[in-house]
């Protein structure tokens, strides 16, 4: 029997799950998340304070921890997007840029050889 290439099928977007508590969730994506810990029998864990958040976020995102100044900055912002700054801040930054390319460098790295015992070395390393 034919059936239609999952490719050429509409993404149809998944009803949200119901959650038993109904004030944790901030956005449907949560639903989702909150949904399955229900499942497991878990629970979420507390939400962290502004500064493990920042530490969480800047490592994860650059591979590197917040500087001092960065901390005191998000600190201090009491904004309603003081969140969002700062992850979109992470995203412009070149460090982000390096710690997404780093999985390619190291491949790179390895395949500096044509994978012959005595060949011509490829010099790959520049990229």
């Amino acid at each position: 029997p034919y059936a239609q290439h999952w490719a050429f099928t509409p993404p149809q977007r998944p009803a949200i799950p119901p959650v038993r508590h109904e004030a944790w969730p901030r956005s449907e994506l949560d639903r989702f998340v909150l949904a399955e810990l229900e499942r497991s029998g878990l629970s979420p864990s507390p939400e962290a304070d502004r500064a493990t958040w920042l530490r969480r976020v800047t490592l994860d995102l650059t591979g590197l921890p917040p500087t001092t100044e960065e901390r005191a900055a998000f600190l201090a912002d009491q904004s309603a997007d003081a969140y969002e700054t700062v992850v979109e801040r992470l995203f412009e930054s070149p460090r982000h840029a390096e710690r997404m390319a780093m999985q390619w460098l190291d491949a790179a790295r390895y395949a500096d050889t044509n994978g012959y015992n005595n060949d011509e070395t490829r010099t790959l390393w520049p990229w």
